[in-house]
């Protein structure tokens, strides 16, 4: 029997003290990847190192929500510099303002002196600007 491989079992005490954690962490680790313990009432080495790796990912994403986090902020952070700049535009303010102003120039439109060709094309460039901006398809 000297080839035969005796596998080991571990209690969560037991693997606690080998590991160096407390036994609730161990017990938390296996409860969070609902692994229940054998018919003997103990575990396999590998069910006590998923518990402790954390294998679940869930350490692993709450990291990368936190980065996720980290860097929208810092992309918040400098879209707000440039709009200090002055360099960024904010659309949805910009077709707010604009569709209060199509009703004025409209007006100003209709009651100019301009042919009839030349209105018609100021009237529809006026009132397809603020669709063709959030396009993103505004040409001049």
């Amino acid at each position: 029997m000297a080839g035969e491989i005796k596998r080991i079992r571990w209690s969560v005490w037991s693997a606690g003290i080998e590991f160096g954690v407390t036994a609730n962490k161990v017990r938390a680790g296996l409860a969070a990847l609902d692994i229940a313990p054998g018919p003997d009432g103990k575990f396999s080495t590998r069910e006590i190192f998923r518990a402790l790796a954390d294998s679940s990912g869930l350490k692993h994403k709450a990291a990368e929500a936190r980065y996720q986090r980290q860097i929208d902020e810092a992309q918040i952070a400098r879209d707000k510099v440039l709009e200090n700049k002055r360099t960024l535009v904010n659309v949805s303010e910009w077709i707010e303002m604009f569709t209060d102003l199509q009703t004025v120039l409209v007006q100003v439109v209709r009651h100019s002196k301009l042919s009839d060709g030349e209105k018609a094309l100021m009237l529809r460039k006026i009132q397809d600007a603020p669709k063709e901006l959030e396009k993103g398809e505004y040409k001049r």
